[in-house]
């Protein structure tokens, strides 16, 4: 099923990576993360789940930039 945050987030980190040339380098800062879950439920008390997420600002750098001839 389609997840419209993880979905949209997995399509751009694709594209990025799809367009990047070989003078170039993603650069990922965490802002914050965070886990739900929990242990056992009713229908299942041996189940368990966690849905693990981050807030991540991404800059594409490119790295000619950087090196003098």
């Amino acid at each position: 099923p389609y997840t419209p945050y993880h979905d949209f987030d997995d399509r751009f980190l694709s594209r990025m990576l799809d367009d990047m040339s070989e003078n170039e380098r993603l650069i990922c800062q965490v802002r914050d993360t965070t886990c739900y879950g929990e242990d056992g439920i009713d229908a299942d008390p041996s189940f368990h789940w966690r849905v693990y997420s981050c807030r991540v600002t991404v800059y594409r750098q490119n790295l000619s930039k950087f090196h003098e001839d």
